[in-house]
């Protein structure tokens, strides 16, 4: 089975486009502010998705442009700027940023509330102590994957092959939703065989074609969370043709998590735009 990414984020989508009518009929735009800095490709192309997928929901998206020069003063100002702004509801800072500037500190200064992506330290820290109110973009979007293949999280053997922060997100959303999870956090010490008894495998290394036949289980379900542009194009962590054919199920890319993490996004927009209403 290759699971398709896009017909999952269209049924999200479809929701979200009802939701938002009813919240524009009531007064309220959900609105999400995204904080580009420099101009790696990767960055504007998936912020280019984000705003034209908010937009065409009928919500509204500012885009607040910074050059590789900006400082860490004048990046703590946008942000601050749009945690005071009422009529963005969801904030997102696009990783990577340059290195001169403090990532983590324009993490912390992410409103808790307007918090869609999960970057603020305080939003992590409630995902280890357990909490499924908390949901990642890219962590959701693996576990509504798995259960469009036909299972849930609860009980399975999973390991997750990255060290970075989505990958340590999407560990952590396996475990609270019941998953006995091992997470390899570095991918040069992988060995074949610390994947072959996993019933689902998630890889978030940006390795081209790191895991290998070899390497899964007859039966297993493949979540491929990595992307590498190559000669031959895009592709992800895993070895997709030689892999394809010998597991239950797995994630193509592109196509894959890509689709249902834009839509977990605007999804936690919405989310956070009907809690302001009540707060």
């Amino acid at each position: 089975m290759i699971i398709d990414g896009k017909k999952i984020a269209d049924g999200i989508i479809a929701r979200l486009r009802d939701e938002v009518s009813v919240l524009r009929t009531r007064g309220m735009t959900p609105g999400l502010g995204i904080v580009l800095v420099g101009e790696d490709p990767a960055s504007v192309l998936y912020v280019s998705i984000k705003e034209r997928e908010a937009r065409a929901l009928g919500m509204r998206c500012d885009v607040s442009r910074l050059n590789t020069h900006t400082t860490n003063e004048e990046l703590s100002s946008v942000v601050e700027a749009l945690n005071a702004d009422p009529t963005i509801h969801g904030i997102i800072v696009q990783i990577p940023i340059p290195r001169t500037l403090d990532l983590d500190s324009a993490r912390a200064r992410i409103a808790p509330a307007k918090d869609v992506d999960c970057l603020n330290p305080l939003s992590f820290e409630r995902l280890k102590n357990g909490s499924r109110e908390v949901r990642p973009p890219v962590a959701e979007s693996v576990k509504l994957l798995i259960e469009t293949a036909g299972t849930t999280l609860e009980g399975r053997a999973v390991v997750v092959v990255g060290g970075g922060l989505f990958a340590s997100q999407i560990a952590w959303h396996c475990v609270n939703n019941g998953a006995n999870v091992t997470q390899i956090k570095e991918a040069e010490h992988l060995k074949s065989d610390d994947l072959r008894t996993a019933e689902i495998i998630i890889s978030v290394v940006g390795k081209p074609r790191l895991i290998t036949t070899d390497m899964v289980g007859e039966g297993a379900i493949v979540i491929d969370v990595g992307v590498s542009k190559t000669d031959a194009g895009i592709v992800g962590d895993v070895d997709f043709e030689s892999v394809a054919h010998k597991v239950r199920a797995i994630t193509p890319v592109p196509g894959g998590v890509g689709p249902v993490t834009v839509a977990c996004l605007l999804d936690n927009v919405v989310r956070a735009a009907k809690a302001s209403l009540t707060a």
